[in-house]
C-alpha cells in the first residue's frame, strides 16, 4: 500500500536539545516550582544586614511605621537557599508585611543581586517574649522584681501607684 501523507512535513526532535548543560538559573526553582530567573550571586551577614537596614530606612521615609516594627524588632535569621526567616508577633504584623513583602523582595534582591531572596514568617512563642507593661501597677511591681527596697519605700512614704 503506497504512503499517501507527506512525510517531509512531519516534525523532528533533536535530542541535542537536551543534551544542553543546564546553567544554574535553570536548575534552580522557586518554591512554587518555577525557575528562577537572574542573578543568584553569594553575599555576607554585613551585606545583607545593611541591605535590611536600608529597606528598613526606606520604609520609614514613606511613613509605613508598623512595617518598620516588622523588620526591626526581632533581627533575621539567613537560613540556608538564600531563606529570611523573620519572627513577627501577631496575625496583624503578618498581614501588614505580606502587602509590603514583594517591595522588599525586590529591594533586596536587587541590592544583594540574588534573585533566589525569600522571606518567610514564623510567630513568636508567647511565652518567650516579655509582657508588655502598660498600667502604673505593673511597672512598680515589675520594678519592685528587680529592688525590693521599693517595697518598703512605698510603704513608709504612703504612696500611691495607682494614680
Amino acid at each position: 500500500m503506497p504512503v499517501t501523507r507527506d512525510l517531509t512535513k512531519l516534525k523532528t526532535v533533536s535530542i541535542s536539545e537536551y543534551r544542553k548543560p543546564k546553567t544554574l538559573t535553570e536548575i534552580e526553582t522557586q518554591e512554587d516550582g518555577t525557575p528562577i530567573q537572574g542573578p543568584m550571586d553569594d553575599f555576607s551577614a554585613e551585606q545583607f544586614d545593611q541591605a535590611w537596614t536600608e529597606i528598613a530606612n526606606k520604609m520609614k521615609a514613606q511613613g509605613k511605621d508598623s512595617i518598620v516594627v516588622c523588620l526591626t524588632k526581632r533581627k533575621p535569621e539567613l537560613a540556608s537557599d538564600f531563606k529570611i526567616m523573620l519572627t513577627i508577633d501577631n496575625k496583624t504584623m503578618e498581614n501588614q508585611l505580606e502587602r509590603e513583602k514583594q517591595d522588599i523582595l525586590d529591594f533586596i534582591r536587587q541590592r544583594l543581586n540574588n534573585s533566589a531572596i525569600i522571606i518567610e514568617t514564623r510567630m513568636a512563642e508567647e511565652g518567650k517574649e516579655q509582657a508588655f507593661l502598660y498600667t502604673n501597677k505593673d511597672k512598680f511591681k515589675k520594678l519592685a522584681e528587680k529592688n525590693p527596697h521599693l517595697i518598703l519605700l512605698q510603704k513608709r512614704l504612703n504612696l500611691d501607684i495607682e494614680f
